[in-house]
């Protein structure tokens, strides 16, 4: 149900309910500015112009105050999010966050039979621990 749940959460994510009028003028603007590509993207709003759900209201906090660490993975070559992004998250913006360095390319390690990530998050699931420092994965 991947596909759905990316729909929930990018419709109620999205700040603004689009309405059928408003898709098909940013359809004319999108078209416009990217002849060869914009015709292939330009119905993704539909799904969220007729999404039965208003917007979810934003925090106004991300620092996630008074939950224990959370563990925040960040893949030196991730396509989808840059590396920096975890770092802010993990150093930045949380207010416990603890940073685990996988030194590699791809989106999401865990469970990609790289041992040194998977000991460090499946010892944290089991007993909540975490090791002294970024284990600094290859």
């Amino acid at each position: 149900n991947s596909i759905a749940a990316n729909y929930a959460i990018g419709c109620l994510d999205n700040g603004v309910s689009q309405t059928m009028f408003t898709v098909e003028n940013q359809n004319s603007r999108l078209v416009e500015a990217a002849p060869v590509l914009g015709r292939y993207w330009q119905f993704g709003g539909l799904r969220c112009a007729s999404w039965p759900f208003p917007p979810a209201e934003k925090p106004s906090d991300y620092s996630a105050s008074g939950a224990p660490t959370i563990l925040v993975i960040g893949t030196t070559g991730d396509p989808a999010t840059p590396y920096s992004q975890a770092q802010a998250l993990a150093n930045d913006i949380l207010e416990k966050g603890f940073l685990m360095t996988y030194n590699g390319e791809g989106h999401t390690v865990y469970g990609q039979e790289v041992s040194c990530i998977d000991q460090v998050v499946d010892n944290f699931f089991l007993t909540g621990e975490l090791p002294a420092a970024d284990p600094n994965c290859k």
